[in-house]
């Protein structure tokens, strides 16, 4: 009885080592298993808060605990940091991607030349009694003629803006002020380009197209760069230049336009200048004698279709 009742209380001191144990097993099992979750959860969630977008934040770290936002600048190197206007010109979007910046507007002198086709292109004064008077000729004939306006008379002369808007002429830029763009910053073109046709657009609420001219034709490669980025596809120069603005009589305005004329000209002339209304009639016809078909610089470089296009979303050609 006594040898039952020994090897009874073994097996019962067997049953609770070896449940002991078991238990022991499983409690360490559960937390290495508990472990590695929480591990992975901790990994994903650094892995999501350090993908920030593309472009220059592909390098930024935030911390998953960090709930401070993107800067508003565009840190290119430790040492080098965009300002906000900056940034915004080079294409940064409100939702804090960025996307390539736009390439330097195209510097063009004529168009193609397997079509005989001229631009007369004017520059801005407002000099109201010519500035007039070369506007009347223009409408008087029909001619689709390309202006390109100076910020600074818009604003002083809105009488003679509207009365481009209202003749329906086609408008590019011609900076704030008349600046050489060559003596300044990009900074500094960043304030003139793109100037005149916004303050043009505000005034009178007619649409632009985006083509550039510099004052001068004073042009280098950071004033196409800073012109690119302002949205303009072309830096538009000329092949004829008809010095109006020096005072030359028509006869001399109109023969200098004669003896040069070929298929793809781009003249250039001011819409102001004291002799250019006078000398307009008879270049006009004479041209449209010898065969030339007078467009606007858009007609000419092959934008027309792009402008149908895009008809009912104006805002690409609004600056």
């Amino acid at each position: 009885m006594s040898e039952t009742r020994s090897s009874r209380s073994s097996r019962v001191a067997v049953v609770a080592l070896a449940f002991v144990a078991v238990l022991s097993f499983a409690l360490v099992s559960c937390d290495t298993g508990s472990g590695a979750s929480n591990s992975q959860s901790v990994a994903s969630s650094e892995t999501s808060s350090t993908t920030t977008g593309g472009g220059p934040y592909e390098s930024t770290t935030i911390s998953p605990s960090s709930t401070t936002a993107l800067p508003s600048t565009t840190t290119l190197s430790s040492s080098t940091t965009l300002s906000s206007s900056t940034t915004s010109s080079l294409g940064e979007t409100g939702s804090g991607t960025t996307r390539p910046s736009l390439p330097a507007a195209k510097v063009v002198r004529h168009g193609p030349t397997d079509r005989k086709r001229i631009a007369l292109t004017f520059d801005d004064n407002y000099e109201k009694a010519t500035a007039f008077a070369t506007l009347k000729v223009l409408e008087q004939y029909k001619v689709p003629a390309t202006f390109f306006v100076i910020g600074h008379y818009v604003d002083t002369g809105p009488e003679l803006a509207r009365a481009i808007a209202k003749g329906g002429f086609e408008v590019g830029d011609h900076t704030r002020s008349h600046a050489n763009c060559t003596k300044l910053s990009k900074r500094g073109l960043r304030i003139e380009i793109g100037n005149g046709t916004s303050h043009y657009h505000e005034l009178t609420g007619a649409s632009t197209v985006p083509l550039f001219r510099p004052p001068g034709g004073f042009l280098d490669q950071k004033t196409a760069e800073v012109a690119g980025e302002k949205g303009f596809r072309y830096v538009v120069m000329w092949d004829i230049d008809t010095n109006d603005w020096r005072g030359h009589t028509a006869a001399q305005i109109t023969e200098n336009v004669m003896a040069n004329a070929h298929n793809g000209a781009i003249v250039l002339m001011h819409v102001a200048a004291p002799h250019t209304a006078e000398a307009l009639p008879n270049i006009i016809k004479r041209l449209r004698k010898a065969g030339y078909e007078l467009v606007t610089v858009s007609t000419l470089l092959g934008m027309c279709e792009a402008l149908t296009r895009t008809r009912a979303s104006r805002a690409e050609y609004l600056f």
